[in-house]
């Protein structure tokens, strides 16, 4: 077959490797997509080592731009170093070259994705061992079923390899052999033109071998990254990958840029005297392109008795609930109760969600008869249901919370059920989901570990030939909330705050010290010189960067040099969260001077502007940034599949033994279709579980989370007070230093407390208004008329996720599925990149309802700013619940609430002397450590006689079992 006279070459690459080669790809499968698009090409494969990581990735970048997808992967076999000798297979990391046999397989379609992702993961799971696989090629032929496309490989390929090493005859053997394996309708002899001199002979003999087999030749880039320019990154993370220097791997590294995609045009001129691989190359891809969305699972079916179906059984549980909590349809406690469950459950069963409700319950439930103490949060508390299920400890009906910010028609995909349990009994409940499901059925979800600031700077040096102890100070010298170069275009804070720098600097010096100080430079009068010490600089960048008071002499030991860092109460101590003198004047106590949980009162010096990392450093280190470096463990997320998930997504093993976990992240499931169940494991259940027995142990007093007295005036006194050590949420400086202040009387001012001490709402600039507004000293305005119906409840300050969907839908036009997309946006790691994705759209809206452009970029930036940090009024509601419910236990059994805390150990704010510190100052006493008499953990005893304190009238606490008197 030959091209028609004048018609355009059509190519297809079918060998990509992303970064998801993980330190073998230079590029994002983002960016290959983009690449591939400019240029023209038919479809692309991204083929990846051993795995499918960025296959959802790259199939929602490349439906956006209407690019064909086909998706692969190149399995790593055992290979003979030596005719006759033991095959091995090396690790990935750690040598240059590790020894292996390539083998590229791209899927025929739908079926064929499922098998692949199947043989990955039956392949990693037979190891035991995090990060190997153990492929057997007759085995693998039967995994395919016919579906697959086999492509010869690179240089590591059994028939390339072959070629180079005994020749024609070796490599007719191996080419036989796989034909042999997977059919001849599935083999494809592949051929490479890097621009190497020896390149022509090797895709000559290829051909014939090719011609020889009857099977088809097929050009391909061998790509391992976008762009040429991306050449000299792609060599840095190889010798990241061989832990070795630039220099070391020079030898062993290509003479030129020429692993990039290219276009129909230059492959035919590369291959002109095969043109016909190009050509084949372009009918193959559209052979096996596909879309990613055609693989999307189902739950699982949960068991239901005989005479029920999930929809029935579902019914049932809630009505049984629902009568124990609000009573009978006909004499209910809370007005509209069943109203709002049987709207709820037409919903539910509408779109189809009875089973996932059911499966969420039967995780509760297990907890629940394990002695397990767990609740569900998240949009989840938005739910009468929940409540009535007993997954939910929070009356959506009583606070009037909205079911359609959990579940709606509108919103795309299903509902969001996080599960908070106990954290050192959280690995029993993962256990019983593997039991009950299967591990092919059920795996956690995977967290991409990507390049940060300090790793990327580690692995630069690393690259560049520094020593490790260098290595390792330039890591250590960037500060937590540091960038490399100026203000990190990642964070919302540091970027606003260099340009409301820059603009106030303008106004006071003119516009040469407004770039100064965007820079983030600082220019100081011309003096005498002064000899600083590199500890006292440092000390004083800590100063400016926290708001700290500056050290200064002890007086009474002037002699002695030492510096007191005990905050100059008598000075003006900078409190990031009390702006106004009066605050900070009336009472010292009512002042953050470590705010260290929140964010820093100044944007910290970047790396450039220390001046001691070198440039060549720092601008590989640049370029490393939000690479995919490794994969480790979501903090709880789960996935189950009515279908083997592993026909979804390849698991494999983690460091953690008995886990196994997704190559994919959250997004990625999400984006995928796969339904994901977060359980998360929370100390403070642990700790109040443990102080309910000893309460009932000791009291015979039986409580339960779900049933504490409401709006107890005791709780908020505490509250109110800033008597907050070990309360849960509220036991920070920040936090202390808050409450007063706004003064919480009602569970709804709790809510706002759990909510307002956030990053999303400090960067967003909402914390002070919202205080002074609260305390009537600020008059509640809104930038724009149209936010009123979002912002009232909370003084038109933006404090939530949901609010900041209803701005959209208000401000913008935004349906409730695209303001759906946006809370996902707020929620996603890489939430930065798809909020400026949506910057445009959203402008548009503002400026078709008559929002001027400035205050659309104001609003934006709001939005922009709860991108990193920002919290769901939902996931108030339910940590409230733990705030009043651990107050509670403070004022009404102080002991049996230490001892908890002691029990729960670590977990928390404070150390375990601070809380029995304050236990001692809350009149409970505290006995030391007795061999005879300590348990394993903290518990409470009584006392022979009775003590002059509020623990002698029922336990105290015994620190027999946890730390000396003293």
């Amino acid at each position: 077959m030959t091209r028609p006279v004048g018609s355009a070459p059509r190519y297809a690459e079918l060998h990509a490797h992303s970064a998801f080669s993980f330190l073998d790809g230079a590029s994002h499968p983002e960016e290959l997509a983009a690449e591939a698009a400019h240029l023209g090409l038919s479809a692309l494969a991204v083929t990846d080592h051993d795995g499918l990581y960025g296959v959802v990735r790259f199939a929602t970048a490349a439906r956006a731009l209407s690019l064909p997808t086909v998706f692969g992967a190149e399995l790593h076999l055992p290979v003979a170093p030596t005719p006759g000798a033991a095959p091995v297979l090396d690790a990935p990391t750690g040598v240059p070259d590790p020894r292996a046999s390539h083998l590229l397989v791209l899927a025929r379609g739908p079926d064929g994705y499922r098998n692949l992702s199947s043989a990955i993961a039956t392949a990693h799971l037979a190891t035991g061992t995090k990060g190997a696989a153990d492929y057997r090629l007759d085995l693998l032929g039967e995994q395919s079923g016919g579906q697959w496309l086999v492509l010869t490989g690179c240089r590591k390929g059994a028939v390339r390899s072959a070629l180079l090493t005994e020749g024609p005859r070796a490599a007719r053997r191996e080419l036989d052999r796989l034909v042999q394996v997977f059919g001849p309708d599935n083999v494809a002899v592949e051929i490479t033109d890097s621009g190497d001199p020896r390149d022509s002979d090797l895709c000559d003999a290829l051909a014939d071998l090719a011609a020889g087999a009857r099977l088809p030749l097929v050009a391909t880039g061998n790509v391992h990254y976008a762009r040429p320019r991306d050449a000299p990154l792609a060599g840095a993370l190889a010798a990241v990958r061989a832990r070795s220097s630039l220099d070391d791997m020079d030898g062993w590294l290509p003479g030129a840029p020429t692993a990039h995609l290219r276009s129909a045009a230059e492959m035919a001129g590369r291959h002109r005297r095969h043109p016909q691989a190009v050509v084949t190359a372009a009918e193959l891809g559209a052979e096996c392109q596909f879309d990613l969305r055609l693989v999307a699972p189902e739950l699982p079916p949960y068991p239901v008795p005989a005479g029920h179906d999930e929809r029935s059984w579902l019914r049932v549980l809630v009505e049984r609930g629902a009568t124990d909590r609000y009573g009978p349809r006909d004499a209910e406690h809370e007005p509209g109760a069943w109203r709002q469950i049987d709207h709820e459950l037409a919903i539910i069963e509408q779109l189809g969600f009875p089973g996932y409700f059911l499966i969420v319950y039967d995780l509760v439930e297990f907890c629940r008869t394990r002695g397990i103490l767990a609740q569900g949060r998240g949009s989840a508390a938005n739910s009468a249901v929940c409540y009535a299920l007993g997954i939910t400890a929070v009356d959506a009906v009583k606070h009037g919370l909205l079911f359609e910010r959990f579940l709606a028609p509108e919103r795309d995909g299903p509902p969001d059920i996080d599960v908070d349990i106990e954290s050192v009994r959280r690995e029993e409940v993962i256990q019983y989901v593997y039991e009950r499901f299967g591990r092919t059925h059920a795996a956690q979800v995977a967290n991409v570990i990507s390049y940060r600031p300090k790793s990327a700077v580690r692995d630069a040096a690393r690259a560049l030939g520094h020593d490790v102890g260098q290595q390792d100070a330039w890591s250590k010298s960037i500060e937590r909330w540091g960038s490399l170069r100026g203000p990190d275009p990642s964070s919302p804070a540091a970027d606003r705050a260099a340009r409301e720098r820059a603009i106030a600097a303008r106004r006071a010096h003119g516009p040469a010290a407004g770039a100064a100080a965007s820079a983030g430079r600082v220019t100081t009068p011309v003096g005498p010189p002064v000899v600083v010490t590199r500890t006292a600089a440092k000390d004083a960048r800590a100063a400016e960067v926290w708001g700290t008071g500056a050290p200064r002499r002890r007086p009474d030991r002037p002699h002695a040099g030492h510096a007191d860092r005990t905050p100059d109460l008598s000075g003006r101590v900078v409190d990031p969260l009390a702006h106004d003198d009066a605050d900070r004047r009336d009472d010292p106590a009512l002042r953050s001077d470590d705010p260290h949980d929140v964010v820093p009162a100044h944007r910290p010096p970047s790396a450039a502007e220390e001046g001691e990392i070198p440039a060549p450093v720092l601008s590989l280190a640049e370029r490393l940034l939000r690479l995919p470096r490794h994969l480790g463990i979501h903090s709880g997320g789960m996935v189950m599949c009515d279908r083997p998930v592993i026909e979804v997504c390849p698991v494999e093993w983690a460091r953690m033994e008995g886990r196994t976990v997704l190559q994919w992240d959250k997004e990625d499931c999400a984006d995928a279709g796969l339904v994901k169940f977060d359980l998360l494991g929370l100390g403070m259940l642990t700790a109040i579980r443990v102080a309910f027995e000893l309460i009932a142990e000791h009291e015979g007093l039986h409580l339960e989370l779900h049933s504490l007295p409401d709006e107890d005036p005791a709780v908020y006194d505490l509250l109110c007070a800033a008597d907050t050590v070990g309360v849960f949420q509220v036991e920070s400086r920040a936090q202390m230093a808050t409450l007063p202040r706004l003064q919480p009387r009602t569970f709804y001012d709790i809510v706002i407390e759990v909510a307002l001490i956030r990053p999303g709402p400090i960067q967003g600039g909402s914390v002070h208004p919202y205080i002074n507004r609260a305390r009537g000293r600020e008059k509640v305005t809104f930038l724009h008329p149209l936010l009123e119906k979002s912002l009232a409840k909370t003084l038109g300050v933006p404090l939530f996720q949901e609010q900041l969907m209803q701005m959209a839908i208000d401000v913008a036009g935004f349906s409730a599925a695209e303001a759906d997309q946006l809370r996902r946006a707020m929620g996603s790691k890489r939430s930065v990149e798809r909020m400026e994705a949506l910057h445009g759209r959203l402008l548009e809206g503002m400026a078709k309802n008559g929002v001027a452009p400035d205050v659309a970029e104001q609003i934006f930036d709001k939005l922009k700013a709860f991108a990193d940090f920002g919290f769901p009024e939902s996931h108030a509601y339910s940590f409230a619940y733990l705030v009043y419910a651990s107050a509670w236990l403070k004022v009404h059994h102080p002991a049996a609430f230490y001892a908890g805390l002691l029990a729960a150990q670590p977990m928390g704010f404070y150390s375990p002397q601070s809380l029995v510190a304050d236990a001692r100052r809350h009149g409970v006493t505290t006995l030391r450590p007795d061999v005879n008499a300590s348990g394993v953990k903290a518990g409470l005893e009584r006392l022979p006689r009775a003590p002059a304190s509020r623990a002698a009238k029922g336990a105290a606490p015994s620190g027999r079992d946890v730390l000396p008197d003293g």
